[in-house]
């Protein structure tokens, strides 16, 4: 699945940070590797689905779901962080387990 962005959307998304995201593949689950702060890693997509299912399934009881997000001090700091305002980088869950 790959998110199209019309011209007008793209302009506009332009304006603000020069920076669009695409969503490409999101539901291809599984192993991938990617740069992280100059080393190469491994890591394993999950869909937002699949990780509430399987939470689900072994019987945890979720409470809370956090994408967090950066304040204005933290973007005047690092002004890169403001992408996390587009693409949030984690998910937090907050869940227990069920009796």
């Amino acid at each position: 699945m790959r998110i199209e962005y019309t011209e007008t959307s793209r302009k506009q998304l332009t304006k603000l940070d020069k920076t669009t995201y695409s969503f490409s593949g999101y539901l291809r689950e599984g192993k991938r590797t990617a740069e992280w702060f100059s080393t190469e890693i491994t890591k394993y997509h999950r869909s937002f689905g699949t990780i509430i299912t399987a939470l689900a399934d072994a019987g945890f009881i979720v409470n809370t779901v956090l994408e967090p997000k950066p304040d204005g001090e933290a973007v005047r700091i690092l002004p890169r962080m403001a992408k996390e305002y587009e693409k949030p980088s984690f998910l937090i869950i907050k869940a227990y387990k069920g009796s």
